[in-house]
């Protein structure tokens, strides 16, 4: 962990304050990441790839059945 800087407590704050705002302002129509991998992939493949990059082994890991 870092130490307490108390000169750059303000401008840290001010990051913070700035970045939540940003949050605020997110799009909350637009298609999540995951939404278009499925569309790009299609439903398996998307689940497969982002269990991997999640580490999550049990994320979709049962067979569609056609």
């Amino acid at each position: 962990m870092f130490a307490a800087d108390p000169q750059n407590e303000g401008s840290r704050a001010a990051l913070l304050v700035e970045q939540i705002a940003a949050l605020g302002r997110l799009d909350e129509s637009r298609v999540s990441a995951r939404e278009r991998l499925e569309q790009e992939l299609g439903y398996e493949l998307a689940g497969r790839l982002v269990g991997a990059l999640t580490g999550d082994k049990g994320m979709r890991t049962t067979r569609l059945v056609a």
